[in-house]
């Protein structure tokens, strides 16, 4: 708590005693400093943010700036000292950075928006700003968080939709556990969590190829093995992807490939998340007769050429969904 001096004196003689006069408190002024808030300030000088912000004239859950000075209450002008029994007790502290939400970062630490908002005198619709601290509360009001099965900073071409699809999860659980809405746009070098995939998640199953087995989704993979098959029956020639990412790629893989078309060292490719190798309904063919196989019979089987007008090579399922 700040050290205040308590202005004191002891008054006269009152029917032939002398008694203390009340003690004359004064409130002492500060100057907001980046990152605090009245809930932080309040927890500071053992008050309740009802007190303080009772004693400024504002609202509990107001917004306080940096540079601006508010009063603090000596005790005796204060409407509740010490800890108030509705504080929460901290876990730690959090400094906001580029991309995050109030909502996001309580999803992070396991706790509902409004708790955290409450804990740091804030609405729960509040924005923070870089280098704002957080208190994060312990344990507190709890949301049922997802499972994280990592983290992931955006790079450029992504989008939140293109994420979820190369990890394996829909935009809306993705959006959730980031607390922001399906429809956001993410920005280059943002973080976001990524949660763990469920069991409705789209699951793969393998097809052949010489470099080893390679899977597709597991749709795109039954109709791809029939028209394989039909092509050897039909034309006496195997179809099978070029090479180990001729088919499925991981969100990694794409990446990869994409920073290399970026850095002038590999083939055009697209942005992870947009393409459709990572969501397990494309094959990289390895010869051009392949293609045209694919081209004469693949409509009965859901192939076709859809994407990469410029690549000969590149295929696509679009039957079934």
């Amino acid at each position: 708590m700040r050290h205040r001096a308590a202005v004191g004196t002891l008054l006269g003689v009152v029917v032939g005693l002398t008694l203390p006069a009340p003690e004359a408190f004064a409130s002492v002024p500060h100057t907001i400093i980046s990152g605090e808030t009245l809930t932080s300030i309040a927890t500071a000088d053992g008050l309740s943010v009802d007190s303080l912000a009772s004693f400024n004239g504002i609202a509990p859950d107001s917004y306080v700036y940096a540079g601006e000075t508010i009063q603090i209450p000596a005790p005796g002008e204060a409407t509740s000292l010490s800890s108030p029994s509705t504080s929460t007790s901290s876990a730690g502290s959090h400094a906001v950075v580029a991309g995050e939400t109030l909502s996001g970062i309580a999803a992070a630490n396991g706790l509902s928006t409004d708790s955290l908002a409450a804990a740091n005198g804030l609405s729960p619709d509040a924005l923070v700003i870089i280098g704002q601290t957080l208190s994060i509360p312990a344990g507190g009001t709890t949301t049922s968080s997802s499972a994280s099965a990592g983290s992931h900073t955006v790079v450029a071409g992504e989008t939140l939709t293109g994420i979820a699809a190369a990890n394996g999860v829909t935009t809306d659980a993705l959006a959730s556990v980031n607390g922001i809405s399906p429809d956001s746009l993410v920005i280059i070098g943002q973080t976001l969590s990524i949660p763990a995939a469920s069991s409705s998640d789209v699951s793969l199953s393998p097809i052949y190829c010489p470099c080893g087995t390679l899977y597709l989704r597991s749709d795109a993979a039954s109709e791809w093995n029939a028209m394989r098959q039909s092509s050897l029956e039909t034309y006496g020639t195997d179809i099978y992807p070029e090479g180990p990412l001729g088919a499925y790629r991981t969100y990694d893989q794409q990446a990869q490939l994409y920073q290399d078309y970026l850095g002038g060292t590999g083939a055009p490719a697209n942005a992870p998340g947009t393409s459709s190798h990572n969501q397990g309904t494309a094959v990289d063919v390895a010869t051009p007769d392949m293609r045209s196989i694919v081209d004469s019979i693949g409509s009965t089987f859901g192939w076709s050429k859809v994407n990469g007008p410029t690549e000969w090579w590149h295929v696509d399922y679009v039957g079934g969904g």
